[in-house]
């Protein structure tokens, strides 16, 4: 199988090669699958983003798209983009954008009304936005247009900066579906994001930058049956019936464990969402249905709070 990204050694210096936003950084992204990547402020995400996009030139080392520099003509051809900042041209209504980006693709100039409605349609944006100008837009709005406009040159290669911002929940669940149909079609999409557990739910992988350098790569479906935990929490009136015994058991014949149970909480060890409404389930048929049963902190969230733990401790 063909890479659909690879970087090797890729090091990009600021101020004279006194800042080194990208440090060697290697890696490879294979292609329709959804990589994500994640990381503190200042650890290189935006920069990478940046020489994907060919706005910013490495200092050494290599970056190739499906085997061609980044910012070959070809590539652009077929590489769709949403930025976190979206500043388009607000004098434009939302259909004008469309017309006007379609230019930019070099698609005929008169591309057909029903392709762009039926992308705006795709991503929910209300019919009477399309006549509406951007500058009256709400954050949600603007991001849904800029999917749009993203998709528009049905793009071998997505790259998305916090493509779920100012999104409500809808809107979150609609932009995970939308990205699985892309993944189907065989497109490869880029993820630039800090909302860990959106990113858990739909990326094949994910990698940890850290001053320029992958520090971790974790194969989310693998991360999901390791680091899966459900947190489970009584009220205090249930001190009575609520024991360990009648916990575990529960648990346990719902396939998953006890990792500690401490009354009014608990944390399960769990693998999916179908185990998780199991427990669930299943204590309410002993009686012992928790007020509240919630995910706990992911595994990527845990690899940012021992990041940030290893920096405050001043460990390198």
């Amino acid at each position: 199988m063909s890479t659909a990204i690879s970087a090797v050694d890729l090091t990009k210096e600021f101020a004279s090669g006194r800042v080194k936003a990208l440090n060697k950084l290697t890696l490879s992204i294979e292609p329709g699958e959804i990589f994500g990547i994640i990381g503190p402020n200042g650890a290189g995400k935006t920069t990478f983003m940046s020489c994907l996009l060919g706005a910013l030139y490495p200092t050494s080392g290599t970056l190739l798209i499906d085997g061609k520099n980044p910012d070959d003509i070809e590539v652009h051809r077929w590489l769709g983009y949403l930025p976190e900042r979206l500043e388009f041209t607000k004098w434009m209504t939302g259909m004008e954008l469309m017309k006007f980006h379609a230019g930019l693709l070099n698609q005929p100039a008169k591309t057909p009304d029903t392709k762009i409605e039926q992308l705006l349609e795709r991503v929910q944006l209300d019919r009477p936005a399309w006549t509406r100008k951007i500058k009256n837009y709400s954050r949600g709005m603007l991001q849904r247009v800029g999917m749009a406009q993203a998709l528009l040159g049905e793009p071998r290669l997505l790259l998305l900066d916090e493509p779920s911002s100012g999104l409500d929940p809808v809107g979150v669940k609609l932009f995970q579906q939308l990205l699985r149909e892309e993944k189907a079609k065989g497109t490869t999409i880029v993820i630039n994001s800090h909302q860990l557990d959106q990113l858990e739910k739909i990326c094949d992988r994910v990698a940890f930058i850290k001053s320029g350098i992958v520090q971790t790569l974790e194969v989310m479906k693998d991360t999901v049956a390791r680091d899966g935990l459900l947190a489970l929490k009584w009220s205090l009136e249930a001190n009575e019936k609520v024991t360990s015994e009648l916990v575990e058991k529960a648990v346990a014949d719902a396939g998953a464990t006890v990792q500690t149970f401490e009354f009014p909480t608990a944390l399960v060890n769990i693998s999916g969402e179908e185990m998780s409404a199991r427990v669930i389930s299943n204590l309410a048929l002993a009686g012992v249905a928790p007020a509240q049963a919630f995910p706990n902190e992911g595994r990527l969230e845990s690899i940012f709070l021992q990041s940030a733990t290893s920096d405050s401790r001043g460990t390198p």
